[in-house]
């Protein structure tokens, strides 16, 4: 039972609904239905008893077991088993006799309420039409569709009480005693008319199909707008909303389009859907169209009401009023605050008692909770508890019990245990308010308006337990994703402020009315025009330009200047405004189109939208994936080393014969790249037509998979992305390079007659004479190569048109580093997917704004931050997946054995192993491979926290003497790679390579952070601490270090301190790091480096 249902019941109570519909309204059990339950189990359970004692004494007397007696031709057996029989079915008629009776009694019970429900929904919007707050009026509302959910269960409830009694007299000789027992609620899987299910689409695609629920009671479907199910897969599972029962085919009519709406957007309403514009209304409303399903939305809920949007344009919207069968059209805005209403609360007032006031008291002060900033948590105490648990921040869980009556309100029951926190799959809601304290004998002084905010928040944390329950239970694993749609919709509005213009206003305004929209104007005088104008120069405007003001925390209003820019115009839907008139902040609205892609991506998924519908469910849960394969034979391997790697060769083999999806780890080195180009080769010898795609976080990773592929295949590939970051070697085949070859083989086209006009015609669409790549003609580009090349971030560039092709394999390496929307682009267009990766290197970037809560408000920040975030969406797939689809490469090629065992030891619990010739490998400068230079003793040698950034000069001039030195023995072609923390050491360290004459992008040096560098490799590498003095977390992340040490190919100095190193104590991965070098490479000086004698110093001492 969901707690708060009592405070629903007496809600329902003040609209005249007694508690025995209430009980029904909530699915709740009445004290009498719990008896007359109880009642019918003992009553059949006594009744098998009997069966089963008769039975025994039977075969008891005639010495034989049960089988022989059923089956004996013996005339006395045979007189006696008829007799038994006889007996049997006149107590079973009787019982079903009784039963019919009793499941009559319930028909006229629930008829009555269904009667009461009609009357209090006719007194309920009496209520709503005199609501004055805005909370009150939502709550009222969402009581209603309640309400009317119920009328509709109720009705229900009894067609299939109907249906149990046709059943039993229908099968009356074949009912055992247990089928007799019928539900006194109706049945989960019974539908009624606003119900939402979730059924494949290859059985929505009949045209009437059917199922069984309780007591083989037949229930048949039939989808009313199949054509919604022509771009999804069998598999995909799809919501649907129960609209009609059809009474010439009896069967229950089902919308597609009403249960996408349903489920992606009302349930989940700060999402949002994407709607088409499709009529102007004379009372200005705009009628929209979301897969068949209408939409209204008033102008006044535009973003921008002065710019009224044409027909056949697409709109995001949020829902903001429906009712619950959706028979009527759902209205919507296009702000993205209008989503966020329910929660606005100013306090969460509890009572408490002397001993509980005191024992709250001396818990906060005995843990700290003093932070005011922590946001509040409210959700059930666990499934079957009547209680509320409400946790702030971290450090506070306590329980209440919500009393109600006349006056309703939170009342303390004790402190729980911080292992009682909130986890993320439980069911809870985030707000903001100030809590008060309030003593038991002073709650009756609490305001009336008090009681009233109460009451409210009971109906609206009713409302999202159930909406929440509800989700839990429809797809497992479907949170994670929600949240993540959830923080990209957040991140998207925080994104819409671009660059900024400084503006210093009049103190006062001229206000007038704009005549065409229900808006007000305030114009103020620029009093620094001058700035304003070079600042615009600066930005380099083009095409339409929107500005925005943030008046309050993500709620924006528009503005604009005048064309001569002597003034600011302020748009609001009130004549009252309040904005600061010095330095006040003016943002260009920005279109971040990646990050529209990605919540496009998240939304497709949820809702089914895959090319493959069975790789839905293995995303939500990998525990669900079930191995579907195919024999291969014997593969002749185009790579005839890679057969000697036994894992290499699983994952090849077993990803082959996969036909849904594979995932392979690949710790540093272990050959990802060699065992991508296998399976790409055997998967187009095994299927010559197929289209391909290789995906990838990294511009290089990219790239080294395309250049080794092979010469056959150079017409079939095309490499998708910003011409800049793509390897020379990769031009010929770039997007930007194809697309040109045949822009301007058709501008040199020259047709006179009937074929000009067309001629003409396919030169504009093509783009001839323009920069930009038209996106139509992109996708056809593309579909007309096999083997198709693109970075996470290039498949969403809009000119490609990557996103409305579909793939027969989509192989995504460095799949460890990609957002779950990142990977759900090129996912749902995947027929097969491999997923080539590794969580124990570096998770993915995630926007640092999303960190900041200055900047974003995030429900539950500390779950997003600690977890959402640093959890890769492979490595949930990969811990969960069935060992038949996933595999780790164990040998690595790239580092010398020394630094290999090291990695192993530290990052892989010693399952990496060192492969041929890297026993052998030779040094390159020093005279070890692993080398830490000491600079313990050095006063100069500490970090600095100026500008916000840690900086390092000592170690920033010592790094380009010593590149220096290198470059100067080494030859060109070998790579030094400098790896830093901290980017402001980086920075530095690129102006010190400056200074000593170095070009470190010519001379083959890279620099750059640990982030930046992953998935890239290098003869030597210098990897500097920067820091000697200040402890931090960074260097307690072992994906980190794990990266940083992994890139060498031959030398790998680290630059530190060894007396930091150790102080970070015996069990951190830096102490064990400092002493496995002592035992096993050369702890050295700084003048061994710079002269390049290096020595072995002294071995390693605590």
């Amino acid at each position: 039972m969901l707690p708060l249902i009592p405070v629903a019941v007496g809600v329902l109570a003040t609209i005249g609904i007694g508690s025995a519909v209430a009980s029904f309204v909530y699915g709740e059990l009445t004290a009498e239905q719990k008896k007359l339950q109880e009642e019918m189990h003992n009553d059949l359970a006594r009744l098998k008893r009997a069966q089963q004692n008769k039975l025994q004494k039977l075969l008891e007397q005639f010495q034989i077991d049960e089988a022989t007696f059923m089956a004996s031709r013996d005339e006395r057996i045979a007189a006696t088993r008829k007799q038994y029989f006889a007996d049997r079915q006149a107590q079973s008629d009787k019982h079903i006799t009784r039963y019919i009776a009793l499941a009559r009694e319930q028909i006229s019970v629930t008829e009555n309420i269904r009667k009461e429900i009609e009357d209090g929904i006719m007194r309920l919007r009496t209520l709503t039409k005199i609501q004055k707050t805005m909370l009150r009026k939502e709550a009222m509302e969402h009581l209603e569709r309640e309400l009317n959910e119920a009328k509709n269960k109720a009705y229900a409830y009894v067609q299939y009480l109907k249906q149990y009694e046709k059943q039993l007299k229908y099968r009356r000789h074949q009912i055992e005693a247990e089928q007799l027992l019928f539900s006194l609620k109706l049945p989960e899987d019974y539908p009624y008319v606003g119900k939402l299910l979730f059924f494949k689409k290859s059985m929505l695609d009949e045209p009437l199909f059917q199922q069984q629920s309780m007591h083989q009671i037949t229930l048949k479907y039939d989808a009313t707008d199949k054509e919604l199910l022509q771009s999804l897969d069998d598999e995909a599972m799809i919501p649907v909303i129960v609209t009609n029962f059809n009474l010439t085919t009896y069967s229950y009519d089902l919308s597609i389009g009403k249960g996408f709406l349903k489920h992606i957007a009302i349930n989940q309403s700060k999402i949002g859907i994407e709607a088409t514009v499709v009529q102007h209304t004379e009372k200005k409303l705009i009628l929209l169209d979301y897969n068949g399903v209408a939409l209204k939305l008033h102008r006044k809920n535009l973003e921008n009401p002065r710019k009224v949007p044409p027909i056949g344009a697409k709109l995001r919207v949020y829902p903001t009023g429906w009712d619950f069968a959706l028979y009527h059209p759902v209205f919507v805005s296009e702000k993205y605050q209008d989503s966020l209403k329910s929660f606005q609360f100013e306090t969460l007032p509890v009572v408490f008692s002397s001993q509980g006031a005191e024992e709250f008291i001396t818990y906060l002060e005995e843990n700290g909770c003093t932070n005011e900033a922590d946001e509040w948590k409210i959700g059930p105490l666990d499934a079957s508890s009547t209680l509320i648990k409400l946790q702030l921040g971290e450090k506070l869980v306590f329980a209440v019990r919500f009393m109600d009556g006349v006056q309703s309100y939170f009342y303390f029951e004790c402190i729980l245990p911080l292992e009682e926190s909130f986890q993320p799959e439980d069911i809870f809601v985030v707000m903001d308010a100030e809590f008060e304290m309030v003593e038991e004998q002073d709650f009756e002084l609490l305001s009336e308006k008090t009681y009233e905010h109460m009451l409210d928040l009971s109906v609206m944390l009713f409302k999202e337990f159930k909406i929440q329950q509800q989700l839990n239970a429809s797809m497992e694993g479907l949170s994670f994703f929600t949240k993540w749609t959830e923080v990209t919709e957040k991140l998207i509005q925080y994104l819409y402020k671009g660059k900024e213009v400084i503006c210093d206003l009049s103190e006062t305004a001229r206000v007038y009315k704009l005549p065409n929209a229900m808006l007000y104007a305030h114009e103020y005088e620029l009093l620094n025009a001058e700035d304003v104008r070079q600042r615009l120069v600066q930005l380099e405007l083009t095409g339409i330009v929107e500005f925005i003001i943030e008046v309050e925390k993500e709620q924006y209003v528009l503005a604009d200047f005048d064309e001569v820019v002597h003034h600011l115009r302020v748009y609001s839907e009130s004549p009252m405004l309040s904005i600061p008139i010095f330095q006040l902040k003016v943002y260009v609205k920005n279109f971040c189109y990646p990050e529209i892609q990605q919540r496009n991506a998240l939304n497709a998924f949820r809702s089914g939208q895959l090319v493959n519908g069975q790789l839905q469910s293995y995303i939500l849960n990998s525990k669900n994936i079930e191995p579907q394969t195919v024999s291969l034979g014997e593969l002749m391997f185009q790579n005839k080393q890679l057969a000697e790697n036994r894992a290499q060769k699983e994952a090849v083999e077993q990803a082959l014969a996969e036909e849904n999806i594979y995932l392979v780890q690949g710790p540093p080195g272990t050959g990802k790249t060699t065992v991508i180009r296998e399976i790409m080769a055997q998967y187009l010898q095994r299927h010559p037509s197929a289209r391909i795609l290789i995906v990838s976080q990294a511009n290089v990773a990219i790239d080294n998979v395309l250049k080794g592929f092979g010469a056959q295949y150079e017409d079939q590939m095309i490499r998708c992305g910003n011409i800049d970051k793509i390897d020379n070697q990769l031009t010929p085949i770039s997007f930007d390079t194809k697309y040109k070859a045949y822009v301007e083989k058709i501008a040199q086209k020259e047709e006179h007659g009937a074929q000009a006009l067309f001629l003409t015609r396919w030169k504009s669409l093509i783009g001839c004479g323009q920069d930009r790549a038209n996106p139509i003609m992109g996708e056809l580009l593309v579909k007309n190569h096999q083997i198709i090349g693109a970075t996470c971030l290039g498949l969403m560039q809009r000119q490609i048109g990557l996103d409305r092709v579909e793939f027969d394999l989509v192989i995504i390496d460095e799949a460890g580093k990609a957002l779950p929307a990142e990977l759900l682009i090129p996912l749902n267009k995947a027929k097969k997917v491999v997923l080539i990766g590794d969580h124990k290197q570096l998770p993915p970037v995630v926007n640092p704004s999303l960190y900041d809560t200055e900047k974003i408000e995030l429900e539950n920040h500390s779950y997003c931050v600690n977890d959402l975030f640093v959890t890769s969406l492979f490595k949930r797939l990969y811990e969960n997946c069935p060992d038949t689809n996933k595999q780790m490469l164990h040998t690595q090629y790239r580092m010398p054995a020394v630094i290999g065992s090291m990695i192993s030891q530290f990052f892989y619990e010693g399952k990496l192993l060192n492969g041929r010739g890297t026993a052998e490998r030779p040094t390159k400068y020093f005279d070890h491979h692993l080398n830490l230079l000491d600079l313990s003793d050095e006063v100069q040698y500490r970090e600095s926290t100026k500008n916000a950034t840690v900086t390092n000069e000592y170690e920033a001039r010592l790094v380009a003497k010593l590149v220096k030195r290198i470059r100067a023995k080494r030859p060109v072609e070998e790579k030094i790679a400098v790896i830093c923390p901290y980017r402001g050491q980086m920075r530095c360290i690129r102006e010190a390579l400056r200074k000593e004459g170095i070009h470190w992008t010519e001379d083959h040096i890279a620099v750059n952070t640990i982030d930046a560098y992953q998935g890239d490799e290098a003869e030597l590498v210098i990897y500097c601490m920067t820091r000697s003095r200040r402890k931090t977390l960074y260097f307690s992340d072992e994906a980190r270090l794990n990266v940083a040490f992994s890139r060498v190919k031959n030398d790998l100095l680290i630059i530190g301190s060894l007396r930091y190193l150790q102080s970070y104590g015996e069990s951190h991965i830096l102490y064990k790091i400092a002493q496995y070098i002592a035992a096993h490479g050369a702890i050295l000086k700084e003048e061994d480096v710079l002269e390049r004698k290096p020595v072995l110093v002294q071995a390693y001492t605590k």
